[in-house]
């Protein structure tokens, strides 16, 4: 049974979730504040932080928290005023700021602003840059401005963020010195329910952790666009694979801050591969796996999702049962985390279902991303590929090498694949019992 989670409710995103002396808020962007008593009859955040959140280390801890469930600015923090007395019981016993989603770097120096539920952006914002040493010292981050606006307005002294994604401290700390940054990924807690979508974790899945069964090469699953992903799923879907895709865009036309095009001198091998595989979307798309859509035209980089039948629910994909049969169908799980042009590694449902459904896995993610993975207690799969693509932090070249592994790994037949994956399970039944060990949270910086 899945948990049916949809995200249309304006109490749902957008919102900052308070909880002071046990007592629990949801404070809107228009600082309209509902307690729990006052929203029975539609589901809310306070649904899905009691359902999903119940067994982990943050919901029984008592300490005063604020968990924001927003990308970019917040626009709560910039006008809370909180009084006297509830200013000095912060400092006093601490607050715990949450960012849920990953928090949105930006190239300083200068402030800019982004609030995606008021439609609000400034221009010439730079989301994608190269982690040169100037930018990283021109590194900003929407949310961070937004809890040092927090502090300044409150004079607030005792306050502490927790992010998911790790190294954030290691770049952002030195430009955010009012608090303190740690890495707690308090997400991942949260996939071990009892339900079989991305939420849940079942033991009856590993009568699929079967070589018998494999028959592709690849599985990719790609439900946002994004640049990265557009080269990645163009590069991977005429490969026995299976790929979820629902754009056509030509990969001439896919922007990124460097010049894609200049590949054809620079990488020809990998450039016609991309056009090969350009063709073989023409032809196709959209590409599917789990769930019907249309083609979709690409209207804003980092914010088009396929059309589909439920579009007027703005339903998670993460609420759909997990294709545990077609991820058995193939080999290797290649993962397009939700970012990849920063310089801190993400995590996320995306990386745990491929472990859940018992593959092995190339992620394209953040430089540092299967480091990360190993400081939670799982296992990488260097002593079958090239993994070295993890540590290389230049984004251009990180992503040329998870295409040239692609390609290596290719030119494997079905047969070799079937007899490596029989060598890997011990690490693959590792990975996913471990992932039962996610409930309690750790701090990894």
């Amino acid at each position: 049974m899945s948990s049916s989670l949809t995200t249309h409710n304006n109490k749902f995103f957008g919102i900052v979730y308070q909880r002071f002396n046990g007592v629990s808020k949801i404070i809107l962007e228009d600082l309209s504040v509902f307690e729990r008593t006052e929203l029975t009859y539609e589901y809310t955040f306070f649904d899905y932080f009691e359902s999903q959140f119940a067994k982990t280390s943050l919901y029984q801890e008592k300490r005063n928290i604020l968990l924001v469930h927003v990308d970019g600015n917040i626009i709560q923090f910039e006008k809370l005023i909180f009084d006297d007395e509830t200013r000095n019981m912060l400092n006093q016993q601490g607050l715990d700021i949450y960012i849920y989603e990953v928090s949105l770097f930006y190239q300083g120096p200068e402030a800019k602003k982004l609030y995606i539920n008021l439609d609000i952006e400034d221009n010439n914002i730079d989301y994608e840059f190269p982690s040169t040493p100037k930018n990283l010292d021109n590194l900003r981050c929407f949310e961070f401005d937004s809890i040092n606006a927090l502090i300044d307005n409150n004079n607030l002294t005792n306050v502490t963020c927790y992010v998911t994604d790790y190294n954030n401290s290691k770049y952002a700390q030195r430009h955010y010195p009012k608090f303190k940054i740690y890495t707690k990924n308090f997400f991942l807690p949260t996939l071990v329910g009892k339900t079989t979508d991305s939420f849940g974790y079942n033991e009856t899945w590993t009568n699929y952790f079967s070589s018998t069964v494999i028959k592709k090469k690849f599985i990719s699953l790609a439900w946002r666009y994004t640049n990265y992903r557009q080269i990645v799923q163009t590069f991977l879907c005429f490969r026995n694979a299976s790929c979820s895709w629902a754009y056509s865009l030509p990969i001439e036309k896919c922007e990124t801050y460097f010049d894609i095009t200049q590949w054809q001198n620079t990488n020809p091998d990998i450039w016609q591969a991309l056009k090969e595989g350009n063709k073989y979307i023409e032809n196709n798309s959209p590409l599917v796996v789990d769930l019907t859509f249309d083609i979709t035209e690409v209207y804003r980089g980092r914010n088009s999702i396929p059309n589909y039948e439920f579009d007027n629910l703005h339903f998670c994909p993460m609420g759909l049962d997990i294709p545990i049969e077609k991820y058995a169908e193939a080999f290797c799980s290649v993962i397009s985390e939700s970012e990849f042009f920063r310089p801190s590694a993400v995590v996320g449902e995306k990386t745990v279902n491929a472990i859940k459904s018992g593959r092995p896995f190339i992620l394209v993610a953040g430089p540092h991303s299967l480091e990360y993975l190993q400081k939670l207690g799982f296992k990488t799969f260097s002593d079958f590929w090239d993994e070295s693509y993890d540590q290389i932090e230049d984004h251009e070249q990180r992503l040329l090498a998870v295409l040239k592994l692609i390609e290596d790994l290719d030119k494997l037949s079905l047969e070799q694949m079937q007899n490596l994956y029989n060598q890997m399970k011990p690490i693959i039944e590792h990975n996913f019992y471990q992932v039962a060990n996610l409930g309690t949270m750790q701090i990894v910086n």
